[in-house]
């Protein structure tokens, strides 16, 4: 190393914890390294100085004026959500309730063989239900406490 050039990749290397190259791979990229030409900025014009003028400053009073927020175009179509789209506009919400062992297992048989998942099956069968005896639970609909 007999030029005065700093070397940069022993710098990096040195200052690295734990590196795979070797001091010697270090070297070998100092000496392949590209020479740079440094050139020297061009030296400036002498500004010309104006005289200062001392004046009092006048505030300026402007009318605040609100920018409506223009929302960013997506150049992209909406990608589709992930996973079973919904059944029905419908909010859901949950319900739960106890049943038995034999109650369980007839609502898994039932499901299985309409093809309906089990939450499906149960509304099928209320509904079902409610269109047979629509009448009666008008009626109880109706007399029932708001």
């Amino acid at each position: 190393m007999a030029s005065g050039r700093p070397n940069k990749f022993k710098t990096m290397y040195n200052s690295r914890k734990e590196s795979n190259l070797t001091e010697d791979l270090v070297e070998q990229l100092y000496e392949h390294e590209e020479k740079q030409e440094v050139k020297k900025p061009a030296t400036p014009a002498k500004p010309i100085v104006e005289p200062k003028v001392e004046t009092v400053a006048v505030p300026v009073i402007q009318p605040i004026v609100e920018v409506p927020v223009q929302q960013p175009k997506s150049e992209a179509p909406k990608q589709k959500k992930v996973g079973r789209p919904k059944k029905t506009d419908e909010d859901r919400s949950m319900f739960n309730f106890r049943i038995s062992e034999s109650i369980k297992e007839k609502i898994n048989i039932g499901s299985s063989a309409k093809g309906l998942s089990k939450t499906d099956y149960i509304e099928f069968l209320i509904n079902q239900d409610y269109a047979q005896n629509q009448q009666y639970y008008e009626m109880v609909k109706s007399n029932m406490k708001q």
